[in-house]
């Protein structure tokens, strides 16, 4: 086993965390003074829109969690959202990132694979969903934005996105650094220091190290990683500014892995690995499973170079920004799963740059622009099959996946009266991707297939809505929005080569609301979502006449729901918080062909029509109608409570106790009984000693108490014959202390 591990965390900044969504408001309230706000919920301020605003004055379908909310609960990475986030789900495919919000997202586990939820960091998006954990480090708030984001976002972005932000140099000399440890051998430390050079010149330095064993019992799920980023920031006057943001990173250890289902009653805990010697002897039984799984030949190293350049200028009537990205990938990895090993390797080349005009008065607020991206990958993948012919393997080999992209925007929100605002936005969007590279199925002899092809999508994507202000305290608004999601390729021959795009249009009505001079919160969203052209990977007959997996666009569904953010201030030291959603997710219509072979994975959704063949293979239509999309829970749900006991020395001791909750959901479209994941819920404790004058803080903390098993993705292993369900599950208890300085 590794030894130490984890990490992130690092010191605070305001803000307090959790603005969801809303619906209608009641009721008027006072006025509020300085005095009361400062007892009461303080203001979240996020720059999704392309401004400064507070989240009680937008009408986004928006979750933020500050410095405060990560450090607290751990979110070292993306999936330790998901006891975060109601309506999110974050998955494993391999060491491909897959999120999910409300059922819309990516079941990417390849180079061909773009996420359905956009991640950036600093308003550049990271396409590569290997490259995303490492950038949680040093943040100062963390926005999560549900349903499309076709205006300002566009590209993908169909279910959402998730917009890091990292924290800016200060105008003092000053820093912190963070140290915790805590079991499974977790060490982890992290710093930053703020550097003035001068009035107009300021930098920051910010570091992240950490290791940790593997929550499984064969090392899989650990953590090794470093990170190291620079923040430059030149202001000479108030009309023109510089940001250059600088970082390396790097991913090692074995790599993330998870669970079979079912598991043997050997097992001594829910996270036995594949590599378990109780999960090797029920896999020896199963035949014909390729090949036992070997975590000790497992192994991730990623390494990441990014750089990040902001201009912003007053040219007088409005202001220019000039946004531009590099980002390089570079991953080799070897997985460690039942019916085979897959050998990775994938780097890609990210540019873009992305020029805007904005402006603001009191009635029009407004900004145009203008975004090129290109993206340059390679991947060469061996699948190891020993199991099933000594010594085979088959080699995907695509030495060249281009994308190029090109975005028009424009959004504007103007005032038709004192109280009233009208929204409208317009996008339109320009992608191309091509491929090309070739199979090698040594396996069984066959010939290389090579593979080309090229595609071109286009789109407009528009917003429009209105917001009421029915006091200063309470808002109505009504917004409709659409986004698509660009086709793309599959490792296949022609013609299942390719796949269409997938669209979303999404109608939402809600209320944000303060009452009782800022200590009681309450925000209301209903939404309703309708999504074509779902995308889905199935296995089937390919023309070079073995099964693949290619994806297809194969459904239509309906997703409608409410959100609910509640914040209450009992008094000055007391804090209540609660998000949640109800979430009702169906297909309208999904049916598809599935091979009906020696390895077809079984359905419970009904066969339609007789078996037919198709290059060379047996098939049957599937109809899935009706069913659940997978990974959308019907409720979510997380809340806290939080006391401040203050201490005679000008110090204080901080409890905070929360929890997460998500119903049963299906995690793939079999709809069998291994595919359900059953609702869990999950508790979390810390104790904060904080000295006077923030001098340095002492934490104690336990995740998970309950030591609770719960999962958030998962696939059949074709060759098992439906017996054997290979699913990602989240962390076990964890506990630790932590240590911060700040200086």
């Amino acid at each position: 086993m590794c030894n130490h591990a984890q990490f992130l965390k690092f010191a605070s900044t305001v803000a307090l965390g959790a603005a969801l969504c809303s619906q209608m408001a009641v009721a008027q309230d006072a006025p509020v003074t300085p005095q009361a706000a400062e007892q009461g919920i303080g203001e979240i301020i996020v720059t999704a829109q392309r401004r400064s605003e507070s989240v009680q004055k937008s009408s986004l379908s928006i979750q933020v969690l500050s410095a405060d909310d990560i450090i607290r609960n751990g979110a070292n990475g993306p999936r330790d959202l998901n006891t975060l986030v109601p309506g999110l789900a974050v998955s494993q495919g391999g060491t491909f990132t897959q999120t999910f919000i409300r059922g819309v997202g990516d079941v990417t586990s390849n180079a061909f694979g773009s996420n359905g939820v956009m991640y950036s960091i600093d308003g550049i998006v990271i396409d590569r969903p290997t490259s995303i954990t490492t950038n949680f480090f040093d943040l100062q708030r963390i926005e999560v934005l549900k349903g499309p984001q076709g205006t300002l976002y566009g590209r993908n972005s169909t279910g959402g996105a998730i917009n890091l932000i990292s924290r800016r140099p200060g105008s003092e000399f000053g820093g912190y650094i963070t140290a915790d440890v805590g079991n499974y051998d977790m060490v982890s430390i992290l710093g930053a220091i703020d550097l003035p050079v001068s009035d107009t010149l300021r930098m920051r330095a910010a570091f992240n190290a950490a290791r940790r064993d593997g929550f499984l019992t064969d090392g899989r799920n650990d953590d090794d990683r470093r990170a190291g980023r620079l923040t430059v920031e030149y202001k000479p006057s108030s009309d023109f500014s510089l940001l250059v943001i600088g970082d390396i990173q790097h991913m090692g250890g074995k790599g993330p892995g998870g669970v079979v289902n079912p598991l043997p009653a050997a097992a001594t805990t829910a996270w036995s690995g594949p590599s378990d010697p109780a999960v090797l002897a029920q896999l020896r039984a199963m035949s014909p499973i390729a090949l036992l799984p070997d975590a000790n030949a497992a192994f991730m190293d990623g390494n990441f170079r990014n750089l990040t350049a902001e201009i912003n200028g007053n040219l007088g009537f409005a202001t220019a920004t000039l946004l531009a990205g590099y980002r390089h990938v570079s991953t080799r990895s070897q997985t460690a799963q039942p019916g085979f090993d897959s050998i990775q390797n994938d780097k890609s080349d990210q540019y873009s740059i992305e020029g805007r005009l904005s402006n603001q008065s009191t009635n029009l607020k407004w900004v145009v622009g203008a975004l090129y991206f290109a993206i340059d990958q390679s991947q060469d993948t061996t699948v190891l099959l020993n199991g099933v012919a000594p010594f085979g393997r088959n080699r995907i080999l695509y030495p060249s996946i281009p994308t190029r992209s090109y975005g028009l925007f424009g959004e504007a929100t103007y005032s038709i009266m004192p109280d009233l605002r009208i929204i409208g936005g317009v996008r339109y969007s320009d992608e191309t991707k091509k491929v090309s590279g070739s199979n090698n199925d040594l396996v069984t002899g066959r010939p290389p297939v090579n593979i080309s092809g090229s595609q071109s999508f286009s789109k407009i994507t528009w917003k429009a809505g209105a917001e009421y202000d029915l006091t200063p305290q309470n808002m109505l608004y009504a917004t409709v929005s659409t986004g698509f999601k660009a086709g793309g390729f599959s490792p296949v021959p022609p013609p299942n080569l390719e796949f269409g795009p997938e669209t979303l249009t999404s109608y939402v009505a809600g209320s944000r609301n303060r009452f009782l001079n800022d200590m009681l919160q309450v925000n209301v969203e209903g939404f309703y979502w309708k999504y074509k052209d779902y995308q889905v990977a199935i296995l089937g007959p390919q023309p070079n006449g073995i099964n693949g997996i290619a994806t297809y666009n194969a459904g239509a569904a309906t997703i409608y729901g409410i959100d609910v953010d509640l914040v209450a201030k009992l008094s000055p030291r007391d804090t209540i918080r609660f998000v949640g959603e109800y979430l009702n997710a169906k297909f309208d219509t999904f049916i598809f062909d599935r091979t009906t072979a020696g390895i077809a994975v079984a359905t419970a959704c009904p066969i339609v029509g007789p078996v037919r063949t198709v290059f060379g293979g047996p098939v049957q239509s599937i109809d899935c109608s009706g069913f659940p999309l997978p990974r959308a829970p019907k409720w979510t749900g997380a809340g806290s409570y939080q006391h401040v006991f203050p201490l005679a020395n000008g110090g204080n001791v901080d409890f905070k106790g929360s929890f997460s909750y998500s119903s049963a959901r299906y995690l793939s479209v079999e709809y069998t009984a291994p595919t359900k994941a059953s609702a869990y819920a999950t508790f979390d404790a810390d104790l904060t000693y904080n000295a006077p004058e923030s001098r340095f803080s002492l934490t104690a903390y336990v995740r998970n108490i309950g030591n609770k098993a719960f999962f958030t993705g998962g696939s059949f292993q074709p060759l098992s014959g439906s017996r054997l369900f290979y699913q990602t599950i989240g962390s076990p208890r964890t506990y630790g202390v932590r240590a911060t300085v700040n200086f």
